[in-house]
């Protein structure tokens, strides 16, 4: 990188011969891994100067990697981000529903795969075949059963939601008023996640604070 811009430093704009002994420098140095340099290189005539601005601000990137001067203490604060309950299921083991289900669906993908080869002549798989079926059946009819008395539960009318987004504003406001800032922004950050995706959606929702702003209708108004 530093040959390359030595190189351009002194060229004039349009400079062809600066600018082809730079590409070979940076072709055989780089690898390709610069195609916007590369592209101002081979350019006719080249764009020599903004060459050499991108050759200058990687060298400076180069220089001062985004790095921490404490790993240990940066691979400490993400342990205690993922022992937060809301990344529980990242880790834990699957339950027995789960493998009961994986088990299902291994078994459909084997009837499929012996539907496709041909190899139903084996009558003895029948049965167990016609249990996956069933059980699939079963499961798929109870969790469209779950999903539809969800919906019809979650009415407009809920009464908790209204006092506890109530709540975390009001708190916001306290917190801020007795100057404490960085909880007034949680206090604030918990009641906006709250309107958008429900009671739960700041205390147990594994997305983000901008994944869950951006469900708003107008998530731009957030930004500030």
């Amino acid at each position: 990188m530093q040959q390359a811009r030595q190189i351009l430093a002194g060229a004039r704009p349009g400079d062809r011969e600066a600018a082809g002994r730079a590409l070979v420098v940076l072709e055989s140095g780089t690898g390709g891994t610069q195609p916007e340099i590369l592209a101002d290189l081979v350019r006719d005539p080249p764009d020599v100067a903004d060459a050499a601005r991108r050759l200058q601000a990687l060298e400076a990137e180069l220089k001062d990697p985004a790095d921490t001067p404490d790993p240990a203490a940066a691979a400490a604060a993400l342990r205690r981000v993922l022992a937060q309950s809301r990344y529980a299921a990242l880790f834990a083991a699957p339950n027995p529903i789960e493998s009961a289900l994986n088990w299902l669906i291994d078994r459909l993908a084997e009837l499929l795969g012996a539907i496709t080869s041909r190899l139903l002549l084996d009558y003895g798989y029948w049965p167990v075949y016609l249990v996956v079926i069933l059980a699939l059946a079963a499961i798929a009819w109870l969790v469209a059963r779950g999903a539809f008395r969800r919906r019809h539960r979650a009415t407009p009318s809920e009464p908790a939601a209204p006092v506890a987004l109530a709540d975390l504003f009001g708190l916001a406001d306290r917190l801020a008023a007795a100057g404490d800032h960085a909880g007034a922004l949680r206090a604030l950050a918990a009641a906006v996640a709250a309107a958008l995706g429900g009671e739960l959606a700041w205390a147990a929702s594994p997305l983000t604070v901008r994944e869950l702003f951006s469900r708003a209708l107008q998530p731009a108004a957030l930004r500030p």
